[in-house]
């Protein structure tokens, strides 16, 4: 799966997050568990073969420092999909 920014997104660094069934409305991205990844990276997922709910939570840093800034980040959710049909991108806003 590709990130791309969507035509006058800000490109950088994102955090991504996968669950299976939507996250909690409260959750962040801001530790180690989910490192920081530049735009335009290639991920790879391990999944399980009949999943029905897998969601993706984007998390932009707050601030002009995508290493330390990120509590507060704008976010932006994908899904629900399917182990069988993952989109072959995630386009950020």
């Amino acid at each position: 799966m590709t990130l791309r920014a969507a035509e006058g997104s800000p490109t950088g660094k994102v955090r991504v997050g996968m669950w299976f069934g939507p996250p909690l409305p409260d959750v962040a991205l801001g530790s180690r568990q989910f490192p920081p990844v530049p735009v335009g990276s290639e991920l790879e997922w391990l999944l399980p073969l009949d999943e029905a709910t897998i969601y993706f939570l984007v998390e932009h840093a707050s601030g002009p420092n995508p290493e330390t800034d990120w509590m507060g980040g704008p976010q932006q959710l994908f899904g629900p999909f399917s182990s069988r049909q993952l989109p072959g991108e995630l386009v950020l806003d």
